[in-house]
C-alpha cells in the first residue's frame, strides 16, 4: 500500500520519545505546502510555522527545540 509517510516513522525511538506537539510538527513539516523543492528543506521561521499549523507559537517553538535535541532537525 503506498502511504505518503512511511508508517515506520511512528515507531522510530527517537519519535517515540517526542511529546505530542512535536510529533504534530514532524507530521505538518512532511506533508505541508510549507516544503521546497529540495528534499529535507524547509524555509519558514519559527512563528510563521505556528501560524501555519494553527498552533501556539510558544508550543512549536518548544517542539522545533525538542526535534533538535532529538536529532532530527
Amino acid at each position: 500500500m503506498y502511504r505518503m509517510i512511511d508508517t515506520k516513522l511512528w515507531t522510530d525511538r527517537r519519535v517515540r520519545g517526542l511529546g505530542p506537539w512535536a510529533r504534530c510538527v514532524v507530521a505538518f513539516l512532511m506533508t505541508s505546502h510549507v516544503r521546497q523543492t529540495v528534499p529535507g528543506l524547509v524555509v519558514i521561521g519559527r512563528a510563521g510555522l505556528a501560524e501555519a499549523m494553527g498552533a501556539p507559537a510558544r508550543d512549536v517553538s518548544k517542539a522545533l527545540d525538542e526535534l533538535v535535541a532529538a536529532g532530527l532537525a
